[in-house]
Formats: C-alpha cells, sequence, structure tokens
C-alpha cells in the first residue's frame, strides 16, 4: 500500500476513511443530505483520479485534495467542491498562523536598539511612545499584508477551466498539433479575448469549448460540467442550451431576408 507525504515532509499510512471524512464535512457544511455509500463511493473515484501521480508509492496530501475536488465537481457536487475547497483554505490559514503572530516583545527591542531597516530608514521616528506606534504599525503591516487576510472569505470554483488541453489533427500520416498542452481558468462574468497569429489554435479551442469539436486528451469543465467527458446527445443539448456563438463568418443564405435566416 502506498503513503502520503504530509506538508511537514513526514509520511503517513494512506487512509481512505480521511478522504471520506473530509467529504462528508464538506456536505455538512452545506447542510446537504448525504449517504455513507455515497461518500465512499466517492472517496474510492478519487483514489482512481491521483493514481496515475503516484510515485516510488508515495503521494502528497495535496495531490490527494487536488482529486477530491476535480471528483466533486464532476460528479455535480460544485457547490460542495466549493466548500471542501474553502474548508481547505482555512485549514491551511490556521498551520500558517504561527508565521503570522508577531512577537510583540521582540518587535518593541527592534525598535529600541535599531536592529530593523523600517527603523533606520525612517530618519524622522524618534525614540517616542510616537515612533513606537509608528515601527509596530509598519511591522504589523508587513507582516499580514502578504499573509492573504484580505481574500474573500469564500473562495469561487472557476465557471470554466482547461487543463492541459490538446487537439491534434491527422492528416494521412502526418500529426498536427493545433492545441499542445493548454491551461486556463475564466471566472463567471468575466470577460476573456483570446488572441493570436492565424494557425495559432483560436478557432480550434473556441470550437472545442463550445461543444462543435471535441479535444485530444485533457480537461474541460464549464459550470462544474466536464463537457470534454460528454457524448454526442449531451453536447447537443449543451450547444442548444448553454452556448451562444458569432461565426466568423456570417453564414447566412443569400436569397433570405436577415429575419428569415434567423
Amino acid at each position: 500500500m502506498y503513503k502520503v507525504i504530509k506538508r511537514d515532509g513526514s509520511v503517513a499510512e494512506f487512509d481512505i476513511a480521511k478522504i471520506s471524512g473530509a467529504i462528508a464535512k464538506a456536505f455538512g457544511a452545506l447542510n446537504k443530505p448525504w449517504d455513507p455509500n455515497d461518500i465512499d463511493f466517492l472517496a474510492l473515484k478519487v483514489t482512481a483520479d491521483f493514481e496515475d501521480k503516484i510515485k516510488d508509492d508515495l503521494i502528497s496530501v495535496e495531490a490527494i485534495q487536488d482529486s477530491a475536488e476535480q471528483v466533486l465537481i464532476q460528479s455535480g457536487y460544485s457547490d460542495v467542491a466549493k466548500a471542501y475547497i474553502i474548508y481547505r483554505r482555512e485549514r491551511e490559514k490556521l498551520r500558517n498562523l504561527k508565521s503570522t503572530i508577531l512577537d510583540y516583545k521582540e518587535t518593541v527591542n527592534n525598535y529600541v536598539h535599531e536592529k530593523t531597516l523600517r527603523m533606520r530608514e525612517n530618519a524622522t521616528a524618534s525614540y517616542s511612545v510616537g515612533g513606537l506606534i509608528l515601527s509596530n504599525s509598519g511591522a504589523i503591516t508587513a507582516n499580514y499584508w502578504p499573509s492573504g487576510t484580505g481574500e474573500r472569505s469564500e473562495v469561487a470554483v472557476a465557471y470554466i477551466s482547461l487543463e492541459n488541453v490538446c487537439k491534434t489533427y491527422q492528416m494521412g500520416e502526418v500529426s498536427i498539433d493545433a492545441l499542445h498542452g493548454v491551461n486556463f481558468s475564466v471566472e463567471k462574468g468575466e470577460l476573456v479575448v483570446i488572441v493570436g497569429p492565424s494557425g495559432a489554435g483560436k478557432t480550434t479551442l473556441l470550437n472545442i469549448l463550445g461543444g462543435m469539436d471535441c479535444l485530444t486528451s485533457g480537461r474541460i469543465n464549464v459550470d462544474g460540467r466536464e463537457i470534454s467527458a460528454m457524448n454526442k446527445r449531451q453536447l447537443t443539448t449543451y450547444r442548444r442550451q448553454d452556448v451562444g456563438f458569432v461565426f466568423q463568418f456570417y453564414n447566412l443564405i443569400g436569397n433570405l431576408t436577415a429575419l428569415e435566416n434567423v
């Protein structure tokens, strides 16, 4: 049985019950009813998802959690995946708490003994209560500003995400890579422009994203659904209900009016 590399570098035995427990907590955070058998099945799907990431019988805890998020989204539980991500982020904040707590006594001593760069650079600060307040406020700002305390309390799952998307066309014995390892995400409501020279793969990418063509490998998720795994019938429904296209060429019938073409 493989083992798990924890964040501190230590190695622990793999325990699938921990995956089930984390998923159950995400369901519970939303007061969403769940069945233990369903939770265990999702946990099994997680193990299948990260199987190719196991190296030398070792898997990192981050890789396991990434797979859990992916499986929840693919299984139609994008809201639960969001709760899982929030829970994961809050746990990370707790782990990093020690690095964001200042030793106040040391901060004051640094001010008095001019040990910090802030004091040396601030020529107008003197040994006074005002100078101490100025020095401490600078220390607090420097300590907390980069730490992410201004983040939103909720972490949004990307509305559109592409993971290592590839598209290869076969022309006889020649293989042409129209897309190779494309990765990006788009938030809901975000305006995105795809630019590039002729032949760069812009149209191919949009055709795949719009469900009019299929990728060779990789994953595409739109609003919590993996469209790259859809069959022809599902893609037809997706194009009809979810996608709007303005084609590069107008594709109108010349002897009909604009209204009749519609």
